[in-house]
């Protein structure tokens, strides 16, 4: 988890500037680990196959092995991407959020405080009400976080207006 903030010169304890909150180091790592570790079996598998095999017994099984190889090719793209620090994201300020950590087109992706009428934790997703038709889902895991520790964090800010 990667942060960045200022402290309110006021005193206050809060923060007026941006609050970044990214998927860790450690966690992109792993996510590149299983990936590659997976596309290397199938690599293997498919010259196992490709040695053993002839016909169409050959063709179904590197046609299977393509299959398998394509979700795993997306798990290694995505755990690249955060390690570059471009992946998921949830950014706070005194004014608002924008939320970058859930599936795209699932929830609002910003809000201002005073959208905010309630939090929720609902297993790994932090729930945002925005009112009665809205709201926007964090991902926690993605983030290396609990719903509670993200929530305990962006409570101050909830129905107050902007700074």
């Amino acid at each position: 988890m990667a942060q960045e903030s200022s402290p309110d010169p006021s005193g206050s304890g809060h923060d007026v500037g941006r609050v970044v909150l990214r998927a860790s180091v450690p966690l992109a790592l792993r996510g590149l680990g299983i990936a590659a570790l997976g596309l290397g079996a199938v690599v293997l598998a498919s010259l196992v196959v490709g040695g053993l095999l002839e016909g169409g017994a050959r063709t179904f099984l590197l046609v299977v092995l393509g299959v398998i190889a394509l979700p795993l090719v997306g798990a290694l793209l995505t755990a690249l991407t955060r390690l570059l620090g471009r992946g998921a994201r949830f950014v706070h300020s005194s004014e608002g959020f924008e939320n970058r950590t859930s599936w795209l087109g699932v929830g609002r992706r910003r809000g201002t405080w005073p959208e905010v009428t309630s939090l929720r934790e609902m297993r790994d997703v932090l729930v945002i009400d925005l009112g009665p038709q809205a709201r926007s889902l964090v991902d926690c895991r993605v983030l290396g976080r609990t719903p509670a520790s993200v929530g305990a964090e962006i409570r101050p800010y909830v129905g107050r207006p902007p700074r």
